[in-house]
This record gives C-alpha cells, structure tokens and sequence, in this order.
C-alpha cells in the first residue's frame, strides 16, 4: 500500500481557500468540512471535533518535518483511513498536547474509522523519512491542489505495510475489582453483566490477578450456591485475592496482534489482559481479535473497538 492510496483529492485545502485566515483551528475546520461533504460524516460532530484538536484535547499533532506537522484522529463513521493536505502561505501555530506549540505551513491530516495507535507506529516514521529534505518540503509547501502533492513521487509512493498491534483489537473494561473485594460482591458483579473475566488490580491499576467464570463457578459448585450469592458465610468470607489467578499473561498495546494471538492459542487461553505502562486498560480476546484479523486491510476498514464487559 502507497500514501497515495490513502490520498483523497477532496480533502486538499490550499492558501486561496483559507481566505487569509491561517489560525491552526480554521485550517481543520476547512480540511474537515470538505471531509463531512465527501464522506457523509455529521458536520456537527467533525466541526467539534476539529476544534478539539486544534486546542490538543483530542488526537494527536506530531511534527514530521520542519514546518510540517501530521495531524491523526479517529473518526469512526469514516468508510476507511484517509489523508487531507492542508497548505498554509504563512506558518501556523499548532499546539499538541502537554501544552507545547510548533510553527508549520503544511498539515497532513490522517484520519481513521479506528484507532490512531497503528497509524502512529507505521505511517508515521515513513512519512518522517521521507520528508527529511529541505527540498522536499519545500515541494510539499509549494502545492497549490492534490495534483500538486500527487506530483511528489517521493511522498506519494512511499509503501508502507500495515500491520496489526495488540490496541488493534483492544475491549477497554469498565469494571475491575481490588484484592480485598468479597467474592459475593464479584460474583454479583459477574453474573448481573455477564462478565467472563474480571481482573484483580492494586493501587495503581497495576494488573494482580485474574478471575474468571471458570474460578467462579468453581467457587459456587464448592461452598453451595446460597454461599455464593450471599454474603452469610459460617467462616471468614473470602476475598478475590483468594480466588484469583496469580500466574497471569499481560500484552502491551504495541505489541504485534498476531504475537498475542499465538500466546493465547498456545496457552489455550481466552483472553489476556492488555496494560499500558503497567497499567490495566482492557482485554483483548479470541473474538476481537478474529474480528481483526479477518479484515486485512486494516486501515481501510472500520474496526471494532466498543467497550466490552469481557
């Protein structure tokens, strides 16, 4: 697959269409209105969304060049990944996140039906590479329309091989539960939701075990099932850290999905949990990543990425 695959003509907006007005939000806000009119996306909620980005609330700004910043958001009503090239005569100002600003004339706006983090790892570095000449760029800030920046050989044709990461197929999940939680409490927990799997994090959310329907249906077969939902125990009443699996499998969510996917065959396991910077943030599960894998073509498809109660 080339950049210019992921090119759409439409997109391109250049000096005369800014009216004079260079401000880093006007120029998403006209790269964005000519993405809701090609693509059918509410212009509501990309207009906000422009303006989120603008402010470094949402998405992410990386410089790429001298004077050329890469714009990556998720759109998820967006049919596939597309590029938008936004050219400015004077520089911009462009704030990203952590409060830092950077002065750029170009804007190479990626957006994406789904998440940002396989663009950042794969697109990113190619377009770095390929925009480290002066002359380059200066090529790239000269364009006056997308058969301009179809002319650049050097941009356009850059291959790049899309490749599947564990954030891919990542189910954030909405519950977890503490080490001193009662099992009544995570047995009410996982039967009223219908959770399969339930992780036992510390203080910071740093991942200590798991429990799973398995481990608590063992529990109810053992103690009786007036036990198991009820918090009425002759003994002391046990907790998760009791019944919950220490030995556990953690994947990062850069880490390759099809990686994870031979862990989890060869271990015959249904899920593992995913954490970032040692921090739990989901699961990621046979069905998820089936769910991705069956799509190839990554970035020119929709992907899965609702929450899930596991």
């Amino acid at each position: 697959m080339k950049l210019s695959d992921l090119l759409r003509d439409a997109w391109f907006v250049g000096p005369a269409d800014l009216h004079g007005d260079a401000g880093f939000d006007s120029l998403l806000r006209a790269v964005f209105t000519r993405v809701a009119a090609d693509d059918q996306v509410d212009s509501d909620e990309i207009l906000e969304l422009a303006g989120a980005i603008a402010s470094g609330d949402r998405g992410d700004a990386v410089t790429v060049g001298d004077g050329v910043v890469a714009v990556l958001a998720r759109v998820p009503t967006l049919r596939r990944t597309s590029l938008g090239v936004a050219v400015s005569d004077v520089p911009i100002t462009v704030e990203r996140a952590g409060g830092e600003t950077v002065e750029a004339r170009v804007v190479l706006a990626f957006l994406t039906p789904g998440k940002i983090a396989g663009l950042r790892q794969q697109l990113l570095p190619i377009v770095e590479h390929v925009l480290r000449t002066p002359e380059r760029i200066q090529q790239l800030a000269a364009a006056r329309s997308a058969s301009d920046v179809r002319a650049l050989a050097e941009l356009m044709d850059a291959e790049f091989q899309p490749r599947h990461i564990v954030a891919d197929a990542l189910l954030p999940a909405r519950y977890r539960v503490y080490p001193d939680t009662p099992m009544a409490e995570v047995l009410d927990l996982m039967v009223r939701r219908r959770i399969r799997a339930v992780p036992v994090v510390g203080d910071r959310y740093e991942v200590l075990g798991i429990l799973t329907a398995g481990d608590a249906l063992g529990h109810v077969v053992r103690k009786g099932p007036r036990e198991g939902r009820s918090n009425e125990v002759a003994d002391q009443p046990l907790a998760a850290r009791d019944l919950m699996s220490r030995s556990i499998l953690c994947v990062s969510e850069d880490q390759p999905l099809s990686e994870a996917a031979n862990m989890m065959v060869n271990r015959g396991v249904e899920q593992l949990p995913v954490v970032r910077d040692g921090e739990f943030v989901g699961f990621i599960t046979r069905d998820s990543i089936l769910g991705v894998l069956h799509r190839p073509h990554d970035l020119h498809t929709n992907e899965r990425t609702e929450s899930s109660d596991i």
